[in-house]
């Protein structure tokens, strides 16, 4: 209430990984424009659902230039927080026996916001193993379209029957439609060989 007054200059700080665009591109705010707190806080919410700092970390603070009532800077700090995960798992099933799984994933790839995984699925005989890369960018060339894949080998068996093997890959298209609302478009490619357990 009161005297209009419009968005200044709008600073990034603590980020030593992030590039800012990846913070940028989530603000609902811009430089010059006419104040607007609902936009604000939808942006700081924004920009906490990255999940790549720490929570409650992320601190929008509003200045006003001296002898300027008009302009409201605006400065976000946030803290940094580890965002690759390693996980490590086994389990023993009466059909397949012993078998091992692991998942290497990083979701802010060199900082650009985009994600990279890594999983793979033994058994103890090596009879059934899987090996899945995937790649996601949720803003493929700064713009609204998300672009992704994933590459996969699959071999699965039937004892005393048969061995069934896969090789593929899938590519994903997505464009948001409104707030909190994506379609997505995959196409997929596999090939499969089946062989005979002699």
């Amino acid at each position: 209430k009161g005297n209009l007054a419009y968005f200044g200059e709008i600073n990034i700080v603590g980020n030593t990984k992030t590039h800012d665009k990846v913070i940028r591109r989530e603000l609902k705010i811009k430089e010059g424009e006419l104040y607007h707190g609902t936009r604000l806080r939808q942006s700081r919410e924004n920009v906490e659902r990255l999940g790549f700092f720490n929570q409650g970390e992320v601190i929008f603070n509003s200045t006003t230039p001296k002898g300027r009532n008009d302009i409201v800077d605006i400065e976000i700090q946030v803290k940094e927080r580890p965002t690759g995960t390693i996980t490590l798992g086994a389990g023993y099933g009466s059909a397949k026996g012993l078998f091992f799984t692991t998942q290497i994933s990083e979701s802010n790839f060199l900082g650009r916001g985009q994600n990279l995984s890594l999983s793979t699925n033994i058994t103890r005989d090596r009879r059934d193993k899987s090996v899945n890369l995937g790649f996601t960018d949720p803003y493929a060339f700064d713009s609204n379209w998300s672009v992704g894949g994933d590459i996969y080998y699959v071999t699965f068996s039937i004892p005393d029957k048969y061995t069934t093997r896969k090789f593929g890959g899938d590519v994903r298209l997505g464009y948001p439609l409104a707030e909190f609302t994506n379609a997505y478009i995959t196409y997929k490619r596999e090939r499969m060989k089946i062989e005979e357990v002699e």
